[in-house]
């Protein structure tokens, strides 16, 4: 499933004594009912007779080779089952793939070579275009069994301890890193890596070995046919026996030594005559080479690279090549290879490879040394992503605005994984989800949108990565829909609409196209001379915004609409007309902002909420804050039935990223409550239409008149917020 990227992922290079904690897993169930079914990013691991859970950490590259582990313990949020035993715990000793399901038919279908990496069930550990099987269907047969662990339940809550040798054999060998196997008496269910929060998550403490050889790979580069890995001794004790295995997609293909002992500080080089293969194949071909010490003690390490890495230089104050080849391998398995799709559902095909100051011809050069602390190795991925991505400059952000903050790997919000979850409500936002108020914000894993991962495929497929990075322009539909509903979903109908091209990363004096949108609030965008609404692309992007306006009722509301949301359209395959949601703050009547209604009511709050007083939030005043955390909800009694159509909000810090406001009249149960308006992405639109005054921000909502006595504004979100005013709009006289 998808990796979970939160917190501290990475180890800071050579830091002694660290805790480390990741969510950075892969995971999946097998099941003997369903035996040819793969069922990598299900939002449950099912468990019981019959059933085997497989885990594995592809982070512990990083985090803990060459180190002593203590304290080694997975912990799982249990979603279901009163007794839910663990009774086998295995070290899995061949490779397998955790998959995603909605690919299941690639089984059967007939194939020409390559076929997809597809994931493991009860009979396969990978589909692939040998079919690999586990030995004994259940994986069972290919494991080793783990000694001495134990297993804890409180709540909701099983620990798994006593890991720390299984971790540890892990970890020094990552070229057999294929996680664990774990066995369940009863029926029950854990949530999965696609929970963001509650996923397996794996902990211990890390300590470098004091002592012994220490093999590290400083870089693993191509010549013609022949790849070459540099070894270095940064131990304090020889190396004898030195030994290297090389792998193509997976697979053992040659196994060499070095020949010679490698005293501390010495360097030695292995080679293999390997293929440079077809980048733009549905399999990623990854090549990679493990070294090891012979004898006992010391550790080796693990390099991997795809055979069509894009070539980036890469430079940080006080880190070794070989830090920066790990940063390297990092950015292709956490970030590329887990932007996952609809059109790339074995994520982003795009790799880059690390290359060094002697390496000639290459103009990709990213410095990380502004990274503090060094070790964030997620810090470090964003900026070299974002120094690549093709969204960047005047793609990603509109004429005279700022970018909106972000914490996804690229320039825009990470907003992949249509095919598992609902997207995220962004401006504008995306057509699918019934209904469109209850789709929920995702939560940022630190992987790529949708739109820079079909970027990303683009320049792939088109053959030279280089060539076509630099030349890079978006494939779009021929036209589009454009559709536009207010804060509470109704179509806004009958309204006029005006499209302003840019030119030159500035907005024309006049617009190109205008119109009158159906009684359903849609409107439809032709294509131009040049095939699409945008025309012709220019490369810098200096015309990749289109400003849209729609007016209702002498009422103006305005977005943006961007060249890469009609290209993330193409690249799922809606190559013709897709249609595009905006969500506006437009109502059937005028606010009057005038007045207030809520000014000097009386304002209740969740039980056991802190941080009062929240009569504050309505007198009119701006020097008390009231805290709103994440779950808590404050309610108005406005004393009397009354009609609105407007909230103010105004917030210091962050504003609400998400929150529903409900109403209700007198006499209504709290049951009987209607949905006002339900945010979804306020931070962006924060970003887009805040109002800022002395270090605060005030956003105006105006939906649809209703009447209302009572108020209620829950936190959805996924921080606590500190809002000082609160003003309830009427509706304007006439209006």
């Amino acid at each position: 499933m998808v990796f979970v990227l939160v917190g501290l992922l990475a180890a800071p290079f050579g830091q002694p004594d660290l805790t480390v904690r990741t969510r950075l897993v892969q995971d999946t169930y097998l099941d003997l009912e369903l035996p040819d079914n793969n069922f990598g990013r299900d939002q449950l691991l099912l468990t019981g007779p019959g059933t085997a859970v497989l885990v594995k950490f592809p982070s512990l590259r990083w985090e803990a080779n060459g180190c002593t582990i203590k304290d080694a313990k997975l912990t799982f949020t249990i979603a279901d089952g009163d007794d839910l035993t663990l009774t086998k715990v295995g070290r899995v000793k061949i490779p397998w793939e955790e998959g995603e399901h909605q690919r299941l038919m690639v089984l059967r279908q007939p194939q020409p070579d390559p076929q997809l990496r597809g994931g493991a069930t009860w009979l396969t550990r990978r589909f692939g275009s040998a079919g690999q099987k586990w030995t004994k269907p259940g994986a069972g047969a290919d494991c080793t069994e783990v000694e001495g662990w134990s297993a804890d339940r409180t709540g909701r809550t099983l620990v798994v301890k006593g890991l720390d040798e299984a971790i540890t054999m892990l970890a020094d060998d990552p070229s057999n890193d294929f996680g664990l196997r774990l066995e369940f008496s009863k029926k029950g269910a854990l949530l999965s890596s696609e929970d963001s929060d509650s996923g397996p998550e794996l902990s211990f403490t890390s300590t470098p070995r004091a002592s012994g050889p220490k093999l590290v790979i400083e870089s693993l580069l191509p010549s013609g046919k022949t790849w070459t890995a540099t070894v270095h001794n940064v131990g304090d004790e020889p190396a004898t026996g030195v030994s290297a295995t090389w792998k193509f997609r997976g697979e053992e293909k040659n196994a060499t030594n070095v020949g010679r002992t490698l005293p501390p500080g010495d360097r030695a080089t292995v080679e293999w005559q390997g293929p440079r293969a077809d980048p733009s194949g549905p399999d990623v071909n990854m090549l990679s080479v493990s070294i090891k010490p012979g004898g006992q003690g010391g550790s080796g390490d693990y390099a991997e690279v795809s055979a069509n890495g894009f070539p980036v230089r890469l430079k940080a104050n006080g880190l070794e090549p070989y830090d920066l080849n790990r940063l390297a391998q990092y950015v292709n398995l956490a970030v590329f290879g887990q932007s996952k799709t609809t059109f790339s559902p074995e994520g982003c095909r795009f790799r880059i490879a690390f290359v060094g100051d002697q390496e000639p011809g290459i103009d990709v050069q990213v410095d990380v040394s502004s990274v503090e602390p060094l070790g964030k190795l997620q810090s470090a991925a964003k900026q070299i992503v974002r120094a690549l991505s093709p969204y960047r400059g005047l793609w990603s952000t509109p004429p005279g605005s700022q970018s909106a903050p972000t914490e996804a790997a690229g320039w825009l919000d990470d907003t992949r994984d249509d095919t598992a979850w609902t997207p995220g409500l962004l401006l504008p936002q995306f057509p699918w989800g019934d209904p469109k108020e209850n789709q929920p914000r995702l939560t940022e894993r630190g992987n790529l949108s949708r739109a820079e991962t079909a970027a990303f495929q683009q320049i792939v497929s088109g053959g030279n990565a280089l060539d076509n990075w630099k030349d890079f322009v978006p494939i779009l539909p021929a036209a589009a829909i454009l559709s536009f509903t207010d804060m509470g979903s109704f179509p806004i109908g009958n309204a006029s609409v005006s499209v302003t091209a840019t030119k030159g990363g500035k907005l024309a004096t006049e617009p190109f196209f205008k119109g009158t949108t159906t009684s359903g609030g849609k409107i439809y965008l032709p294509s131009t001379e040049s095939g699409s609404p945008f025309g012709k692309l220019e490369k810098d992007g200096s015309n990749s915004w289109m400003l849209v306006k729609v007016t209702r009722d002498s009422q103006t509301e305005e977005t943006w609409l961007p060249a890469w949301e009609l290209a993330t359209e193409a690249a799922r395959g809606n190559v013709n007309v897709p249609t595009v949601e905006f969500k506006l703050t437009m109502p059937d009547s005028q606010p009057n902002m005038e007045t207030d209604l809520a000014k000097d009511k009386v304002v209740t709050g969740s039980p056991g909420m802190k941080n009062l007083p929240m009569a504050s939030l309505v007198d009119g005043q701006r020097n008390s804050m009231c805290s709103i955390a994440p779950g808590e909800w404050i309610e108005i009694d406005l004393s009397r039935d009354r009609v609105m159509c407007g909230l103010g909000i105004e917030t210091e810090d962050k504003p609400f990223d998400r929150f529903s406001i409900t109403v209700r009249l007198t006499g209504d149960l709290e049951t009987g409550a209607i949905q006002w308006i339900k945010e979804n992405d306020g931070l962006r639109r924060s970003n887009m239409s805040g109002i800022q005054s002395e270090g605060r921000t005030t956003v105006n909502y105006v939906s649809r008149a209703v009447r209302v006595r009572y108020l209620r504004l829950t936190n959805l979100g996924r921080w606590p917020v500190r809002v000082s005013t609160l003003s309830v709009r009427g509706v304007k006289a006439g209006t």
